[in-house]
C-alpha cells in the first residue's frame, strides 16, 4: 500500500509582510500545501504586520527559531514566550513549538501546535525514535531535526524511523545528508516535508538542505513514489545538477527526484550505495573525488567507463546490480570535436592538467581522437602512471612549451583557500584555448591568467550539460532533445 502523500510545506525567507505575501504566491504556484512563516527573521518593527497575512492563500505555520536552534531569534525565554503568545493569538494553522522550551503552551490558543525538536549531532538513534513517537498533548505532528552525515542518516533510517502506522511525525537532517529524508518523506510515510521556495537568482536560502517545493510537487504528483537520483561527492551543495535534472524531468514529464548528498570517504560510498538502491534510488552521478572509487565498487563496467578507468555514473539494474559508466568521456569528445569544426583547435596537440578521474576521461578522449597528449600534474608518480596507461608525455618533455588547447581537469578554482595546484603560466599565450571542466569556480584565477595573455577561456557549463544529458538518457531510456540541451546551456551561461 502506498503511503499517504505528505503535506508539502514551503519555508518562506521573507522578512516583512509585503515580502511574505509575494512569496506566498510563489509557494502556491510551486505546489505547496502550507507555508512556514519564519518570524525569527522579521525585525521587531515588522511584526505588527503579521496580522495582515490573513486571510492567506495557504494555511500558515508560525515559527520562531532562536539562535540555539539555528535561527535568528532571541534565546531569552521571556522574549520567546511573548512572541509565541502573539503568534498564538493569530489564526495560524499551527505554531511550531520546541519541546524543551515551549511545550505545552502556557495559555489556550487559536492554533494547534507542531512539537519540534532540534537535536545535536550524534544523538543515539533509539533516542531519536523515542522523540518521533512522542505525541503528548495531540500536536499536529512531531518534527525532529538534527545534523547527520550520510552514514549517520542511514543508521537513523535503520534504527530510528518508526513504521508508517505509528502516528504523525517527520525526521529531517541537515548538513551533507539533508536532502535524503526529504526525498524519502513519501515512501517513509512522513506527515509532512519542508521545502524551499522555487530557486531564483539572488534568493536567500533559509535551510540549504531543503529541496525546492516545485521539484517536490513534481515528485509527489505521480501515482506512487517514483525513481530517485542523486549526485554523490564531496561538498555538492553548490552543484547545478539537481536543478538541471529536475527541470528536464518536469519538462519531459518523466517521474523522479534528483538530490545532492555529500560523501566523505570511499567506505561511506560503498556502504551507502546498496542501501540507497534498496530505498528507490535508480541512478547516481559521481563527482570528485570518488570517480575512481565508483569504478571499483561497480559490478559491471560500461563501454565508456572501461577506457577511462573511472565512473561518473552508476545505474541500478532491476536486480540491484550497479553498472558504471562515464559520460564525461562522451561530453569531452563532443566538445573537442565541436572545437575542431569551429576552427578553434587544429587537433594536433592537447595539454591535460590533472591526474584524477576527470583527467582520465580527458586522456581517454584524446587517445580515441589519436592526438598528441601532454600531461601536467602536481602528483608526478600518479601522472607517470597515467602517461604510461594513456600514451601521454610529460608537459615539459618537448618544445614549444605553450599549448594550443588546454583541458583543466583539476579542482582548481573551487576553493579560495586552495592555491593553483600546478604552474600553468608558461603554457599559455594568445593562441591558447582553455577548456575548464570546473563550471562555477569560486576563484577565477585560471580565467584571469588565460585572458591576461590574450587567450580564450571556456568554463565547464557546456560540458556539465552534455554529460548530464548522457546520464539522463541512460536512466530514463530516451534522449534529452537537442533544443532542451541548448536552452539549458543558455540559461546556465
Amino acid at each position: 500500500m502506498t503511503a499517504r502523500r505528505p503535506w508539502l510545506i514551503a519555508t518562506l525567507s521573507a522578512r516583512s509582510a509585503p515580502e511574505c505575501r509575494s512569496e506566498l504566491d510563489e509557494a502556491s504556484r510551486g505546489g505547496a500545501d502550507l507555508a512556514e512563516v519564519r518570524v525569527d527573521r522579521w525585525p521587531e518593527s515588522e511584526r505588527p504586520g503579521l496580522s495582515s497575512l490573513f486571510p492567506s492563500p495557504l494555511p500558515l505555520i508560525g515559527t520562531y527559531r532562536s539562535h540555539r536552534e539555528g535561527g535568528e531569534g532571541d534565546d531569552d525565554p521571556g522574549t520567546r514566550a511573548r512572541i509565541l503568545a502573539e503568534l498564538g493569538a493569530l489564526p495560524f494553522w499551527a505554531i511550531d513549538r520546541e519541546r524543551a522550551r515551549d511545550w505545552p503552551p502556557a495559555e489556550p490558543e487559536r492554533a494547534d501546535s507542531i512539537l519540534s525538536m532540534h537535536l545535536s549531532e550524534g544523538t543515539p538513534p533509539e533516542a531519536v525514535r523515542g522523540y518521533l513517537l512522542e505525541a503528548e498533548g495531540s500536536p499536529r505532528f512531531v518534527k525532529v531535526v538534527l545534523p547527520a552525515t550520510l552514514s549517520a542518516a542511514l543508521e537513523l533510517l535503520r534504527r530510528a524511523v518508526p513504521t508508517q502506522e505509528s502516528g504523525g511525525f517527520l525526521l529531517h537532517t541537515t548538513a551533507g545528508s539533508g536532502p535524503l529524508f526529504r526525498a524519502l518523506a513519501w515512501s517513509l510515510g512522513f506527515t509532512a516535508v519542508y521545502g524551499s521556495l522555487p530557486t531564483r537568482a539572488g534568493r536567500e536560502t533559509v535551510e540549504p538542505s531543503q529541496i525546492p517545493v516545485n521539484r517536490l510537487r513534481h515528485y509527489l504528483s505521480a501515482p506512487q513514489p517514483g525513481p530517485l537520483f542523486a549526485l554523490l561527492g564531496g561538498s555538492v551543495g553548490r552543484s547545478r545538477s539537481p536543478a538541471l535534472f529536475s527541470g528536464w524531468m518536469e519538462e519531459l514529464g518523466d517521474p523522479g527526484l534528483y538530490v545532492g548528498l555529500d560523501v566523505r570517504s570511499e567506505a561511506e560510498l560503498a556502504e551507502a550505495l546498496p542501501t540507497l538502491a534498496a530505498l528507490g534510488f535508480r541512478g547516481f552521478n559521481i563527482t570528485r573525488p570518488w570517480k575512481e572509487a565508483a569504478h571499483r565498487i561497480a559490478s559491471r563496467i560500461g563501454p565508456g567507463a572501461g577506457p577511462c578507468g573511472c565512473a561518473n555514473v552508476l545505474s541500478v539494474s532491476p536486480g540491484g546490480v550497479l553498472e558504471a559508466e562515464n559520460t564525461d568521456l562522451a561530453a569531452i569528445l563532443r566538445r573537442l570535436n565541436e572545437l575542431v569544426s569551429e576552427g578553434r583547435w587544429d587537433r594536433k596537440e592537447l595539454l591535460i592538467v590533472g591526474a584524477g578521474g576527470a583527467a582520465r576521461a580527458a586522456l581517454a578522449a584524446g587517445r580515441s581522437m589519436q592526438v598528441e597528449m601532454r600531461l601536467l600534474a602536481r602528483n608526478r608518480p600518479r601522472a607517470e602512471g597515467l602517461e604510461q596507461e594513456f600514451g601521454a608525455r610529460p608537459a615539459d618533455s618537448f618544445l614549444p612549451r605553450t599549448a594550443a588547447l588546454v583541458v583543466n581537469a583539476t579542482s582548481m578554482g573551487t576553493d579560495l583557500t586552495d592555491p593553483p595546484g600546478v604552474y600553468l603560466k608558461p603554457f599559455l599565450d594568445s593562441e591558447t584555448y582553455v577548456l575548464d571542466l570546473v563550471y562555477d569556480p569560486v576563484d577565477p584565477w585560471l580565467r584571469a591568467q588565460v585572458e591576461a595573455r590574450g587567450g580564450r577561456y571556456e568554463g565547464g557549463l557546456r560540458l556539465l550539460v552534455y554529460q548530464a544529458a548522457e546520464s539522463y538518457a541512460i536512466w530514463q531510456g530516451h534522449p534529452v532533445p537537442d533544443e532542451f540541451v541548448e536552452r539549458a546551456i543558455e540559461e546556465e551561461l
